[in-house]
């Protein structure tokens, strides 16, 4: 099962404020890395290109924001939020480990720029590098400044989820919704856990409350069909995956949905 990250999903949920485009979670505070003072009329220049990059990310255009991006690299090359904006760009063109580099580059700078931090963790999550992830999220995690920690709780979940711990996958994803009960994220990942420990019935309460939580989540309606199928509810699982195609058509969890119920209709 595909597990909708917050890192990953927040490019889809962007907003402006303060006159630039904030990506979700990502984006969350400006902290300027420390050092000398820059020259104004550089610092206006990587602003503009900068910007310019976000709208065009905003636009789902991001190879023409990965090349303002790196202009605004090359102006400034100790400019955080310009390493922490190609690492996002990069992540969104499926290019994680170099992803890594420039999120690590924008820790390096300023290791109080919690947005890079958590970036970092994003990345080694799509390189399927648990351990690494682990150590960035438990980091974050413990720092009482961080200003949504059951994000990175969600993300231990997912993280140790996949490392077959699910012991410590129950505990991290329990502590996401317990921190934000309408979490969703946290409620898919606790019914996956659910369903992967044989105790589906609770996977279908936690996957209803991720869905009062997110209505549209088409992913969470896919994963609760199983539930319920499983549960021996066949019309409900039924009427679940026909949601996923309601929300989402033309997509991949919609060709899995579409081919459970074939399945199902053929076994009635």
């Amino acid at each position: 099962m595909k597990f909708m990250r917050e890192c990953l999903n927040a490019l889809k949920a962007k907003r402006l404020q303060g006159g630039l485009a904030v990506l979700g979670i990502l984006i969350l505070v400006s902290v300027p890395a420390c050092g000398p003072k820059k020259d104004p009329n550089v610092k206006k220049q990587v602003e503009a290109t900068q910007e310019l990059g976000v709208v065009l990310m905003n636009e789902n255009r991001a190879r023409a924001a990965l090349r303002e991006f790196l202009k605004a690299e090359a102006l400034d090359p100790q400019d955080v939020e310009v390493q922490d904006y190609l690492g996002l760009v990069l992540l969104t063109l499926g290019r994680p480990q170099e992803a890594v580099e420039h999120f690590q580059r924008a820790v390096d700078l300023n290791p109080e720029y919690l947005n890079a931090q958590n970036n970092l963790g994003c990345a080694y999550l799509e390189l399927a590098e648990w351990d690494k992830a682990i150590e960035v999220f438990k980091d974050l995690l413990a720092n009482l400044t961080y200003p949504t920690p059951w994000k990175p709780a969600a993300n231990l979940g997912w993280a140790y989820f996949n490392k077959g711990d699910m012991d410590s996958a129950l505990e991290y994803y329990l502590m996401s919704v317990d921190q934000s009960p309408n979490y969703a994220i946290g409620w898919r990942g606790l019914g996956q856990v659910y369903m992967e420990t044989g105790n589906p019935q609770k996977a279908v309460i936690s996957l209803e409350k991720a869905l009062v939580a997110a209505p549209r989540f088409a992913e969470a309606y896919y994963d609760l069909g199983e539930a319920y199928l499983r549960t021996g509810l066949r019309t409900k699982a039924k009427g679940a995956w026909e949601k996923v195609c309601e929300l989402a058509p033309e997509t991949n969890v919609c060709a899995r949905a579409a081919s459970k119920i074939r399945t199902l209709e053929t076994s009635w």
